[in-house]
C-alpha cells in the first residue's frame, strides 16, 4: 500500500519491496502477484453470485449446479496437464498465461449476456479452462524468476495476493449488487475489468528471467 501511495502524482517514488535481488525479475514477480490478485478478485465477483443467478434466472436445481461445478473442475485440472508443456514448446510462458487470462475475461462477458443455460455452462467451462491454461505456466514462471533460496518467498507472495483477491472480490460483488440494485448482469460485466487490467499488467510488466536459472 505504501508503494502504491508513493506512485500517486506529486509523491516521491519508492522502489518495490525486494523479493528477488534482480530489479527486472523483482518487478515481474510483483506483477504476477498483482495479476493473481486481479484474476481472483474478478472470478470471485462472479462465482460468489453464480449459484443464485442460475437459480433465479434459469431455475437451476442444486443438483445441476453441483454437476456443472464438478465438470468445470475436471476441465480445469485437465487443461493443466498440457499447458505447462505447451509453454515450454512455445518458449513463452507469458503468451500462454495471457491466453488463459483472455478466456477468464471473456467468461464474464459471456455470463453477462447469457440468454440460455448453454451460454452459462459455456462461460463457466471457459473460465475454468482458462484458469487451468494459465496455472501451470504461472507457477513455472515464478520458479524461473526466483533463485532457489527465494522460491518460498515468491510463491508465498503470490498465494497471499491471490487469497486477498478472493476476499476483495467477494466484497466487491456485494457492493456492486447493492449499487446496481441486484443486477447480476451488470455486476458480471464490471467483473471483467480486473481481468482486463491483469492482461495489461502481464504484457507490460512481466519479463523473461534476467538471470541464469538454477535447478
Amino acid at each position: 500500500l505504501s508503494y502504491l501511495y508513493h506512485r500517486l502524482p506529486g509523491m516521491a517514488r519508492t522502489p518495490l519491496p525486494i523479493v528477488v535481488q534482480n530489479p527486472v525479475d523483482n518487478m515481474s514477480v510483483w506483477a504476477l502477484a498483482t495479476c493473481g490478485f486481479l484474476w481472483t478478485s474478478s472470478t470471485c465477483m462472479v462465482f460468489s453470485l453464480l449459484p443464485v443467478f442460475l437459480q433465479t434466472e434459469f431455475g437451476f436445481s442444486n443438483t445441476r449446479i453441483g454437476a456443472m461445478e464438478g465438470f468445470a473442475l475436471f476441465v480445469s485440472n485437465f487443461s493443466r496437464v498440457f499447458s505447462g508443456v505447451f509453454s515450454d514448446v512455445l518458449k513463452s510462458r507469458v503468451k500462454v498465461i495471457a491466453a488463459g487470462s483472455v478466456m477468464t475475461a471473456a467468461m464474464k462477458l459471456t455470463l453477462a449476456s447469457a440468454v440460455s443455460v448453454q451460454w452459462v455452462v459455456a462461460g463457466k467451462l471457459l473460465d475454468r479452462f482458462g484458469k487451468g491454461i494459465r496455472a501451470a505456466p504461472t507457477d513455472a514462471l515464478i520458479a524461473d524468476l526466483s533463485p532457489r533460496p527465494k522460491r518460498s518467498s515468491t510463491y508465498g507472495l503470490h498465494q497471499s495476493m491471490t487469497t486477498l483477491g478472493g476476499v476483495i472480490g467477494s466484497l466487491m460483488a456485494m457492493m456492486m449488487m447493492k449499487m446496481t440494485h441486484n443486477n447480476f448482469r451488470a455486476t458480471f460485466t464490471l467483473a471483467a475489468v480486473p481481468s482486463i487490467v491483469a492482461i495489461y499488467i502481464l504484457i507490460k510488466a512481466v519479463r523473461k528471467p534476467n538471470r541464469k536459472m538454477s535447478k
